[in-house]
Parts: structure tokens; sequence; C-alpha cells
């Protein structure tokens, strides 16, 4: 039998062998002797270079053989790492004879497989003479998929029957592009699958078989995970969350490519799922599943051809991400379940003994939407990355508005619901928004919209208008971009451009948010989908006020569609209700902020003074809630202040006013303009602070004081009010709202500025993996900041896929970082590329960088051992600066409003005969992010919440999340002990609380 008609693995290995040749040039007088005539020495004497694996086997015939002596060790000129001796695992001799395919009679003597020294030749090892006079000092370098430093690789014939550890062959006869899903298993094929758990130490066909987990129980039912509808960054990363819970539980787990469309086809578009085919997915836009639009699926006849696809696999537990209409279908399909059962068992296209294993559907459902359109959650996967390219846009086209004067008009996405425009329009502060749910409230909205803008111009040199794609007026008649531009060009003589976004609002990499909600929605659809039995209904899984919530499908979609409905009757008022209550005061405080009041000449109530102070170490979104609080206080017709250099500045008395123009474009600059710094007031001059502070105050008449900032502020509001009872001038209302990138403040679940440290952090994280996946074994220390808060960390890794974090909260022990290091070798060893790790900076006094890069680097480079090399990067103050993100705009505009409004309330509750006097706890106050807005909380509440030491509270929210971080990536301790630790989180909401 000759060698080229053999079965594909061994032809593969074969071929890689003489691939590793290669790397030598053949001549004639190479040593390799015993060639049959007319193979590789006669072709290495013809043509200069490799010879090609082609034309080698077109010297064979039946029952030859190739045969290799043993050749000398050679070792190449020059000294230093260079001057190594190199092995590879493939030996040129008795390849037939090692399948057993050549009969003895016609094998070589063994005399003739005798080395000179009387001994048989290793066959795992082949060492191979350069003999090409090009460079004197080169030599043999090993097959790029078979690594140097390792002793035990396998036999040869281990190897050829493709059962060697670190060994590939999928990868070497596959010449096209790699895909996330190239080594997903034919679902035609034999099942194959571990008898027992295969950890550490499993081989690389274990790992592209799916098989590097638990055990798999076959007689379970499997699990099916399709993207449908438009896609939105954010759904790899719930795809790849999903996939690895239920892999790391035990359970199979099939992709539908396409859609409802390839649940209809079937065949090839239902792949299983292995960990390899989730790698480097989450940081990817759109969906590597692919989403398609399927007319075949809302007759009964494809969903009859679904349930038999699924059925067939032993699949009953479905995962759909999409909209409202693609979460509808699912739930149809799953009332529909048992009679297209039955049909098919009729039909006789389904034998009755599967249709029992699968008697019922279970149907789990996450929102993938960039509209975030969906009744019930507080935002959907993909609208914020959304958010970000239209925010991104705005503010490169005001540049440009500003230098040519222009007004500038900009279309978004949104048939029926104006999220993205409001979000949008609040962000970048611009003139005028329209949105389906609250079209203009005067019949001339024209005229209306002529009379703001150019009032508008008083202030500023251009004009900015965003419109939903859906925007109608109050007759439901389109109000679009063309109509808009040509009014304003008519009417005003404005050089007026239109901008629509488009589908550039779909595309491109997912943001911080859209990462985290997927992977966190992600794992917790698996487990519902795992925990589900024949009496659970669909359910759709999100996020509503930074928590997860559980909700009946059925009631979510009829909500969302009484949106519709609602619209069409021109039911505006019930539209925006629908929506929520923070949708429509968001909506309200943009109309506040809008545009300058002129106050009457004589007020009718004598304004209040208002002074605003940094504190802290800067966050990007400080200058943002002091435009706020700023704007929204003049335009109520009192007067604010500013210090400069937070409370030093204060004690100094450097204040000065602010103004209505003072604070423009503030929303989109990152860093603080008023500038900061650390120092708290009771370390102001030996303690003088408090009092040189009250002294301040007194003097400019101060009413009320906001301080923006992190755990400085904190403390420093905790001084300035213990100080009241020795200086009266102190009894005013304060109000900290927080700023910080480290999130380390009580009573609120983000503070300003850490969305945008969390974008920078992910950012920076995906060029390290694109650095480390150019070289191969390469593990990455990444270091980000935080404090002794590790939520930077924490959340960083899980939007990054890193493979373990380090925090302060929990101890960082040398037993494991020598864990992490066995994780990389395994890892490593099964053709893995990268490593990443993130630390916080804090994490420990001694186990610091330098150290933990040293321990890794000698611990990777052991011999013996599969070898990685290592990297760090400290992103330092990186993280604090670029412009504010979106979100964090937006939280400064809830928050500022908020405060601006509570502050008023409070003077006038509390003027008495023209003199302000309060000492209630109630009056000293931290502003926090509750959902969508804003709650109060009494500083006094908050004091034995906090740890003072450590700078952080004692319970933090995000502390449940870090199991996710190994689980994803398959680094836990033993078998499967920390994915056991992550449990549900979900709250199940009644059909009332949708």
């Amino acid at each position: 039998m000759c060698l080229r008609d053999r079965d594909p693995t061994t032809q593969c290995v074969h071929d890689a062998f003489f691939e590793t040749l290669s790397y030598s040039s053949i001549h004639s007088g190479s040593p390799l002797c015993g060639l049959p005539r007319g193979s590789m020495a006669d072709a290495g004497a013809r043509a200069d270079g490799p010879v090609s694996p082609k034309t080698v086997q077109e010297g064979y015939s039946d029952g030859e053989m190739i045969q290799s002596p043993a050749l000398p060790e050679f070792t190449p000129r020059g000294s230093g790492p260079r001057g190594r001796t190199f092995s590879a695992p493939l030996v040129a001799g008795n390849i037939a004879v090692l399948q057993g395919d050549v009969p003895e009679e016609k094998r070589a003597p063994s005399s003739a497989r005798k080395r000179s020294d009387g001994e048989t030749p290793n066959t795992k090892e082949l060492f191979i003479r350069r003999t090409s006079n090009r460079s004197s000092h080169e030599f043999m370098r090993p097959h790029p998929r078979i690594f140097p430093g390792q002793q035990d690789q396998g036999s040869l014939a281990e190897i050829v029957k493709g059962e060697g550890p670190y060994f590939d062959t999928a990868r070497i006869s596959d010449s096209r592009a790699p895909s996330p899903l190239d080594n997903i298993r034919d679902p035609d094929a034999a099942p194959r699958r571990p008898a027992e758990f295969k950890g550490y130490g499993a081989s690389a066909v274990d790992v592209d078989r799916g098989n590097w987990g638990p055990e798999v129980n076959e007689d379970a039912s499997a699990v099916a995970i399709l993207t449908s509808g438009g896609d939105a960054p954010g759904m790899n990363a719930a795809v790849r969350s999903c996939v690895a819970t239920c892999l790391a539980r035990g359970a199979r787990i099939f992709a539908i490519l396409n859609g409802y469309m390839g649940l209809v086809d079937g065949g090839s578009n239902i792949r299983e799922m292995s960990w390899k085919d989730i790698q480097d997915i989450m940081q990817k836009g759109g969906t590597v599943i692919n989403s398609a639009r399927c007319k075949e699926f809302r007759e009964k006849k494809g969903r009859r051809q679904a349930a038999l696809h699924l059925a067939q696999l032993g699949v009953n537990r479905l995962v759909v991400i999409g909209g409202d209409g693609s979460l509808t279908g699912a739930n149809l399909f799953k009332i529909e379940w048992p009679s297209l059962l039955s049909e098919l068992v009729e039909r006789g296209e389904l034998p009755q003994a599967q249709a029992d294993k699968v008697a019922y559907l279970c149907i789990t459902g996450l929102v993938g939407s960039i509209d975030n359109d969906m009744c019930g959650f507080t935002m959907t996967i993909g609208c914020d990355t959304a958010l970000h390219r239209i925010v991104d846009a705005c503010d490169n086209l005001i540049t440009t508005a500003k230098s040519h004067k222009r007004t500038f008009i900009v279309e978004v996405m949104g048939r029926h619901c104006g999220w993205l425009a409001l979000m949008a329009a609040v962000a970048v502060g611009a003139d005028w928004v329209f949105i389906p749910e609250c079209p203009p409230d005067v019949e001339d909205w024209e005229s209306a919209l002529c009379d703001g803008l150019a009032a508008r111009r008083k202030q500023t040199n251009y004009s900015l208008v965003i419109v939903a794609e859906g925007a109608t007026d109050r007759l439901r008649r389109p109000i679009d971009s063309t109509y808009l531009k040509h009014i304003l060009s008519e009417r005003l003589g404005h050089d007026t451009r239109v901008t629509c976004l488009g589908h550039v609002q779909r595309g491109g990499a997912p943001s911080a948010d859209d990462r985290l909600q997927g992977t966190w929605l992600g794992a917790e659809a698996a487990l519902a989908t795992l925990e589900a039995d024949d009496s659970t209904p669909s359910r759709i899984i999100g996020i509503r006020d930074h928590e997860v919530v559980s909700l009946e499908l059925t009631a979510a979609v009829a909500k969302t569609s009484a949106v519709g409905d609602a619209l069409k009757k021109r039911e505006f008022d019930k539209a925006m209700e629908l929506r929520g209550a923070e949708y429509a005061q968001l909506f309200l405080s943009f109309r506040r902020l809008r545009h300058k009041r002129i106050p009457p000449p004589e007020p009718v109530l004598a304004g209040y003074s208002v002074c605003i102070v940094h504190a802290g170490s800067p966050a990007a979104g400080m200058n943002a809630v002091t435009k706020v609080v700023t704007r929204t206080l003049v335009n109520g017709g009192h007067k604010v202040f500013g210090a400069i250099d937070g409370f030093l500045g204060l004690a100094l008395g450097h204040v000065f006013e602010l103004f209505w123009e003072s604070v423009a474009q503030w929303n989109s600059m990152g860093g603080c303009k008023l500038g900061t710094n650390r120092v708290v007031p009771d370390k102001i001059n030996g303690g003088e602070g408090v009092e040189r502070i009250a002294k301040v105050l007194k003097y400019y008449g101060i009413q009320a004081l906001v301080i923006i900032g992190g755990f400085e502020g904190f403390t420093g509001l905790q001084a300035l009010e213990n100080g009241r009872k020795d200086h009266p001038a102190l009894c005013i209302p304060m109000t900290l709202i927080p700023a910080t990138i480290s999130n380390n403040i009580p009573g609120t679940k983000f503070s300003i500025g850490s969305d945008t440290a969390l974008n920078c952090i992910v950012d920076s994280i995906d060029r390290v993996k694109l650095s480390a996946s150019s070289s191969r074994a390469r593990v990455f220390l990444v270091e980000v900041m935080g404090g002794n808060c590790g939520f930077l960390a924490v959340l960083g890794a899980l939007a990054g896929g890193a493979d373990g974090c380090y925090i302060h909260e929990n101890v960082v022990s040398l037993e494991e970082m020598l864990r992490d290091v066995h994780f990389f070798r395994e890892k490593f060893s099964m053709n893995f590329k990268k490593g990443l790790i993130v630390r916080n900076e804090c994490c420990s006094r001694l186990y610091n960088m330098p150290f933990m890069q040293s321990l890794f680097e000698q611990e990777g480079g052991r011999v013996g051992h599969m070898n990685f090399t290592v990297r760090n990067n400290v992103l330092g103050h990186l993280q604090q600066g670029n412009a504010p993100s979106p979100l964090d705009r937006c939280r400064s505009t809830i928050l500022g409003i908020a405060t601006a409004d509570d502050l008023v309330a409070k003077i006038t509750a509390n003027l008495i005969d023209g003199t302000l006097f309060t000492d209630a706890h109630e009056t000293s106050v931290v502003c926090g992010v509750d959902g969508d807005g804003a709650i109060f909380t009494p500083i006094s509440e908050l004091a034995e919440a906090v740890d003072y030491e450590e700078r952080r509270p004692h319970n933090q929210w995000w502390s449940s999340l870090e199991p996710l971080i190994r689980l994803l990536e398959l680094n836990n301790e033993g078998p499967w002990g920390d994915a056991l630790l992550y449990t549900s989180q979900a709250r199940v909401l009644s059909v009332e609380e949708v």
C-alpha cells in the first residue's frame, strides 16, 4: 500500500513530517540514506530549496519504505541560546511498518535499522543536520506545532493515529483561514466523549472534541443556542459564557448557525461546541454563529423540521438571543413542541423512544437589541455599544460644526423606541431631539424648533439635532432628517448637514458594559436552562437596576408590543409610561438643560448660593456632573461657585462664580477643570481645615455644598458634618456625588468615572491579547488601578476574558500563583497561544508585579515542562484619562439634576426668616446610582458599612461575579471546584412586576 493511499489522518501526519524536513535544504550528499531512487535524494539534487510533500510521494511505489539510519547529534556553531540541540518527535523511517500496512516479509532487515553503535535507534527522535552552505550557524528548527522542551511527546504510532498529546493534525491539513467554529465536530459523526473527567493533562485532541472538562452525560438532554434577528454587539460574549457554563456543568451544547434558518435546514448548521470554539470571540462584534431571518420558521412545516433536527440530537433546551420577534417565535415553538413531536412520530421520521427523551422544550431568552426596546429591563445587550458609536460620532461632528458655524442633523436607529436618540442627546448636549414616544407637543413644531435654535445661537455658533428613525409628529406624520434640513435651511438660513449613521451603530467591538452584560446573562441563561423542567414557562433574563432578573417571556413581549400599539393609536403618554418612569424623567431632564433660561427682571424668589468642590483623584465625568449641577441651578435663578483645587483651595478661599457659558462642552471633557487633590479638611494645617472652610462658606454666603469625588470626598463630608457642632456655617445641606474610578464609595453601585475606566481597561486588554496571540505561549500580567478595591480588576478581567484575577479582597497566595503556572503549562500544551492575568495594584504588599513576573518566568521556563514567556503591562493613569463614556455622562446628568433639586428643596425647607440652619443627618447625604435613578443616603447611615483602613465598603455587589472569571476560562482548582461556586443570582419577577 502506498502512503499516498492512506487515510487523511495518516497522510497529514506524513505531510507534516516532510514539512519538518523542509526547514533543511536537502541536496545530494544528504545524511539521509536508503531512499528510493527518484524520491527525496534526487528531488533535493534537482531543486535547490525545500522539497514539497507531493514531489517526494511521487517517487514511491507499493511496498517501498523510507529508512533512516541513526544520525549524529548536531550542535550548531555559535554560543548562547542558539547553540542548543533540538529533537523532532517524528522519524523518517518505518512509518508504514508502524502502521502495520507492510507485511513482515517485505520489511527491511533489522540490521538496516541498526545504528553505527549497534543500538536500535530511538523512534521518538530524529536529529537533522543542516547541510546547506547558505548559513553555517543556522540550525534545524522544530515543527512549529511541536513545542521544544517536551521530553515525552508520545510515540510515532500514537502521533500517526492522532493520539499524540501535542500534535494537532486538523490544523496542519486545513489550509483555510481559521474560523471560531473550525474545530466543531460533525454532528453526524459518532459521539466521541470521555469516559471520565479530563481536566489538566487533556490532549489537544480532547480539547478539539470538547473533552477538556467534566464528564459529559450522554443520556442527559442537550442544550442549543442561536442568535436571531438583527445582530448586536455583546452577543458573542453571551454565546461564550453560555457555552462555557454548560460545558463546565457537563452538558452538551450545540450552536445553531444562521438563526432559525439553520434550525430549519439542519445538517451542518447545527454543530456541537467545545472549549476551543469560544476562544477569542467575546471581543468581536456581530455574532460568530451568524443570524438570519427565516420565513419558513413562521410556518408550522418549518417548525416541524426544526423540531426534528433538535430531537434527533437529543436537544430539548434552547437559548435564544434576539429581539421580541425572535423570542415570540421561540415561545410559539415551545407551545407546539408536543404536537410537533407527535406528527414526526406518526410520519415515521422520529422514533417514539427518541421523542420520549425530549418530551418537552425549555426556552430561555436573552434580549439582543441595540434599540433597548424590551420593556422590563434597564438595558439590553448591544445598546451601550451603539450609544458609544453615536456619541463618538456626535463629538466629532461638533468640532467641525464649530469650525464652520454649521447645523448638523444626526439620524440614529430606533423605529419604535427613542432610547438611543434620547441618551445620545443627553450625553452630547444636543439642542433638540425627536423620539417616537414623545412627539413635539405643539402643532406648529417647525416654528418652535426654529425659535429654539435661534435662541441657542446666541450662546454658541453651532447647532445639533438628533432624530430617531421612527420619529413622528402628533398626527403620526414622519419627521425625517431630509425634512428637517429643508426647514432649517429655508427658515433660518443655516448651513445644514445631515449625517445618517445607519448600521455603523451595530458594528465594531462591544463596549465593556455589553461584554459584562453578555457574560453575566449568558451564564445565567445556561443555569436557568439546565435547571428548567416541563413546568417552567419560557422566560427572559436581563438586567434591571444592576441586578439580574427573570421575567416571563409572554408578559415582557406583551408589554413591549403594547408600546407599538399605543403609538399607532397616538396614545403617547401611555407609551412613555410603558417605557418606565426613568425614561420619562430623563426626557424632562434633557429639556431642562437644553437652553439657558433668561430670568425675569425682578425675580419673585431670591436665588440661593451653592458651591461645588472636587475631592480625591480625577475621574472622567467630574466635569460633566459639574456642568449639569451648574446649569440646573443657574436656570433656577441661583448662583453657583466653584472651588479651585479641592478642599485645600476652598480652605484658602480660592472660589469663583460659575455661569452657564463657563461650563460649555464640559460634558465631553475628561479630567477635572476645577482641579482636585487628595487633601481632606481635617488634615489641612494641623486640623484647622474645617474651621477655615467654615469661614470661607460664611464669607461667600454659601447655602449648600456639592462635593464631587471619591473616598476623600466621603471622609471630607464626614469631617464637615462632625464640625457642625462647633461651626454654624457648616449647618447647611451638603451632598457627595461619588466620582472615582475605584468605585469604592458606599451608597451607590457605580461611581462617576468607573465605566470610562472599564472601557479603557478592556480596550487595553484587547490590544495586549493581540500582541500575545502573535507569540507562542505568552502570558501577560495586566495591572489596573483601584487601590484596595478590586472592582476594576474583577470587572475588567470578566469583560476582557482573562484567565484569572488577583485582588486585595482575596489574599493572594504563592499556592494560587503556582496553580496558575500549572494551568498555563497545560493550556499552552494544548495549542492555546496566550494567557492573561489581571491584578489589582494593591492585591499584595509583598507579591508585587516584579515578583509575580519573576515567579511566572522562572516556573514557566523550567526544563522538562511546557515553557512560556511572561510580559507585564501596568495601565496606570491611562484609566483616569479620556473623555467620559456615554454611561458616565448620562449618570452625571441623572445625579446632577437630582442633587440640584434636592439641595434647593432642603434650603427652602430650612430657611427661616432669612437664616439657614440645619444639623439633621438627612441634610448630609451621598447621592448614588440606583438603577436608572438616584438615591440619597445619609452619610451617618453609611459609616458602619465602610472599612476605613482598606478604604472600601464591607459588602460589594460585584464580588459574586469573581468565580465567573475562572469558570469561563476553565481555570479551576481540582475537578471543577470553582465552577460550582457560581450559582444563579437571577431574581424571578411576577407578571405584575414586569
